[in-house]
């Protein structure tokens, strides 16, 4: 019986498979014609138009955007230091969110906005066509998903889409806006490009309308994130939300300054960078109501925190790009940082944000009077309440909490210190050659702690070792492939890393002489005052010997309710003056489309839950009360958002997160290792000079996190100690602190200047462009920036992945069997 249903499928599947063969033959004569006709009408002038029922599409950033020509290769902030988003009315809160997730650069957005408008207006045109048989019934996921369509949409967009840059690939070091890193495509990893997507998006039209939409029927919208955040995040155990047993504090905040390295994406303005404030309450009418996507509050049940008539939580959502190769019409998002574990948070993402940081003598970057950051040249914004000036970074964020700015003060000293070490060794006072020999000493030093520290920490051995996440032991190791597309994620970046917020602490605090004196976190969100006069030395101080929150699926009050907490803002009527952490995670999952957590459980060959019981078949990497907590939230186990699931999940044994938020973040962190020609352990056979040589392997492999803060503790009148794991708690078996001129072992720098000085004397005190690699880019300079058919862009038909559709990663082993 079975036997004979089987034959009867595959003789089904067959007269199918033929039917389709005949329908694509007769409608691939005219779907040349009909694309082509849908991207010129796009492109016939005048803005965008948006979508049916959801407004004007408008424009993002500085004005209207040309609808003409490529997107030039040349994406930088145009001056440096972007300006900070004007201010207007609306809540503090939602505000310092604009600023959060501000332009960094207004034009090149704008221009990637616009063509992702005009994109998706393309792709709907297709789908209504009458002329493509049965098009328009779901021919919206047709019209972005099937190949012939996707190869004439990709031609005719060919004149709009990104330009390819001209690279000399003989250069030793890397660009700051990651272009030419990769020789097949030198546009892979670069700063202002699209993150790409690993699961097919789940927009609810398939191109660009987040998702909103239950599975179940009858047909009903997805709770509210605020919902899904009172549910799942809030802890109601009684007491504070628990504290880790093994790790400090600072492992929490490497976490924030990688991601910050690594991923930014800027949400829609209105023209002149000013930022979309009135979603709850529209003045007039919203200039662009197709970049609101509100977060309900008080939605049918009385919120915990925020008062009955509060019913609003204001959420902008981010800005659209076209994917790199443009090859549909789908939304994608920006990010405007390199795709590299290279410094991008610290030395900038562009040229010119660099040369603003650069203190342009003796390889040096600036610093205020203090050693710390520089100042920002527009001081701090009229909303935040602190005396002292506000620092600028190569990431914009570096105030967010005085945490974050412990790190990046960290780095800036680091490398003056290594540029200053430099020089003395050598001789040498060219600024350019010792920023340049500085800058990729510490990028390499950066690589190996995240590498051999945090990512440790993180993830269980299995993941790192399934992977190939750690460095070799000793010299070099030949990990490029030129193949890998190494560009962030998009869940990742809007899902599994952020994982990093359920171990914030509620509290900052300073350790000097005496006890340690903490703070709520919430009173510090962008203020820098408590890091002058010696603040940034006790705050290490109190880093290291602090405990992070326990990794689990709650977040702490300070940012699930306080999150950018202004009571003197005067909010809107309705509009909370806070904000929820939580809530805006699993909104922007849906601003971006990202699928379900059953879709990414697939992604990383885990079993579906089928439904919300924790045994086989169902939620089996959560606890009952994980699931329960799911299951009072959704209708349908394919609703659970992706970070809603795999933070519920309970952390396997030698890791603090759960199977699915390991899959995504040890898959990821591959592709910025495997996938950067630049990583610091290549021995560079088509480049030597861009190598760094055996010894100086072994110097670098002997950095670890707490000789860099012992490097560049400054004298407060404190003995400085640290334990030899940063990221370990001090109570931790031989992990007590140190005093750091042990820890440095008699070195300033803790490993020998001296192997980089002599290569660098005998050089002629400048690194030289190397011969020509035997790997160069089969593209000539003047031509297109995308490849021509889809599946030949690395990272597309022929990426080499981990994982295969079956879930097993090379090496034969099974992850299944590990869950």
């Amino acid at each position: 019986m079975l036997e004979s249903v089987v034959r009867g499928m595959k003789v089904s599947l067959l007269i199918t498979f033929s039917v389709c063969l005949v329908y694509e033959t007769v409608a691939q004569g005219n779907i040349d014609a009909i694309v082509n006709d849908a991207v010129q009408s796009a492109f016939g002038g005048g803005p965008a138009p948006g979508v049916a029922g959801f407004g004007p599409a408008g424009l993002t950033g500085a004005g209207p955007a040309p609808a003409v020509g490529q997107i030039p290769a040349s994406r930088t902030s145009g001056g440096g230091i972007a300006p900070r988003p004007v201010s207007g009315q609306g809540s503090g809160a939602a505000r310092a969110l604009a600023r959060f997730s501000q332009s960094n650069a207004p034009a090149t957005n704008t221009l990637l906005s616009d063509r992702s408008a005009r994109a998706s207006q393309a792709a709907r045109t297709i789908a209504a066509n009458p002329e493509v048989g049965g098009f328009a019934a779901g021919g919206l996921q047709r019209a972005v998903s099937d190949p012939q369509i996707q190869a004439s949409f990709q031609r005719a967009f060919e004149p709009y889409c990104f330009a390819m840059p001209l690279c000399d690939f003989r250069d030793p070091y890397r660009r700051t806006d990651g272009q030419c890193n990769n020789p097949i495509n030198p546009l892979l990893g670069s700063s202002f490009t699209p993150q790409q997507r690993v699961v097919p998006n789940a927009y609810d039209d398939f191109i660009s309308l987040p998702r909103t939409r239950s599975v179940a029927l009858p047909p009903q919208l997805l709770p509210s994130a605020r919902t899904v955040s009172n549910n799942v995040f809030q802890w109601s155990f009684g007491g504070m939300t628990p504290i880790s047993a093994s790790f400090s504090t600072f492992l929490t905040h490497h976490g924030q300054f990688i991601d910050h390295d690594i991923i930014a994406t800027p949400s829609e303005t209105l023209p002149n960078n000013v930022p979309i404030l009135d979603c709850c309450n529209p003045v007039g009418g919203i200039v662009k109501p197709d970049a609101c996507f509100i977060i309900p509050v008080n939605d049918g049940v009385q919120d915990p925190f925020f008062l009955p008539h509060l019913n609003c939580m204001n959420f902008v959502r981010h800005t659209g790009a076209p994917p790199l190769r443009c090859e549909n019409g789908v939304r994608e998002q920006i990010n405007e940082r390199t795709s590299f574990v290279d410094g991008s948070m610290i030395y900038g993402s562009d040229f010119a944000r660099e040369w603003q940081l650069r203190a342009k003598f003796l390889g040096r970057l600036a610093v205020n009077g203090e050693n710390l950051l520089p100042n920002h040249p527009e001081g701090c914004p009229d909303d935040i309440p602190a005396r002292l000036p506000c620092f600028i970074a190569g990431d914009h964020r570096p105030s967010e909490t005085p945490t974050l700015t412990v790190p990046h003060i960290t780095w800036l000293r680091r490398h003056n210190l290594i540029a200053d070490a430099l020089r003395a060794a050598t001789g040498i006072w060219n600024d350019e050659v010792l920023f340049q020999e500085a800058k990729r000493i510490v990028v390499a030093e950066l690589q190996h702690v995240t590498y051999n520290e945090f990512l440790p920490a993180v993830l269980d051995d299995f993941h790192m070792n399934a992977f190939n996440l750690r460095s070799s032991p000793f010299g070099h190791a030949e990990a490029y492939n030129s193949n890998i597309d190494p560009r962030t994620i998009n869940s990742f970046g809007v899902a599994a890393y952020r994982m990093g917020h359920s171990l914030v602490r509620n509290s900052v605090g300073l350790l000097g002489n005496g006890p340690p004196v903490s703070f709520p976190v919430s009173q510090h969100f962008e203020n820098p005052d408590i890091m002058y006069r010696g603040g940034y030395e006790r705050m290490a101080r109190w880093m290291s010997r602090e405990r992070k929150s326990r990794s689990d699926r709650f977040l702490v009050d300070g940012i699930r309710n306080r999150l950018f907490e202004n009571f003197e803002s005067n909010p809107p009527p309705g509009e909370t003056p806070s904000l929820d952490l939580g809530a805006l995670n699993v909104q922007r999952g849906r601003d971006h489309g990202i699928p379900s957590y059953n879709a990414y459980r697939q992604f990383c060959g885990l079993p579906r839950a089928n439904f919300f019981a924790v045994v086989q078949g169902g939620l089996v990497n959560h606890n009952q009360f994980a699931a329960q907590a799911l299951q009072r939230t959704y209708r349908h186990p394919d609703d659970i958002d992706l970070f809603a699931g795999g933070m519920s999940e309970t952390p396997l044994p030698g890791s603090i997160l759960g199977p699915t938020f390991q899959c995504l973040i040890a898959y990821q962190f591959s592709l910025y290792k495997y996938g950067d020609r630049f990583w610091y352990e290549r021995n560079f056979p088509e480049n030597p000079l861009a190598a760094f040589t055996q010894a100086q392997l072994a110097q670098i492999k002997q950095t670890t996190y707490s000789k860099i803060m012992c490097s560049v503790m400054g004298n407060i009148n404190v003995a400085h100690s640290f334990q030899p794991s940063l990221m370990l708690r001090t109570d931790i078996p031989g992990n007590a602190p140190l005093p750091c001129n042990v820890i440095l072992g008699g070195n300033p720098l803790g490993f020998d200047i001296t192997p980089f000085a002599q290569q660098l004397l005998q050089l002629g005190g400048r690194r030289r462009r190397g011969p020509d690699p035997f790997n160069l880019s089969p593209l000539n300079p003047g031509m297109r920036g995308i490849l021509s058919g889809p599946g030949q862009i690395p990272g597309s038909g022929n990426f080499v992945s981990p994982l295969n559709p079956a879930g097993v990663l090379r090496g034969g082993r099974d992850m299944r069997r590990l869950y």
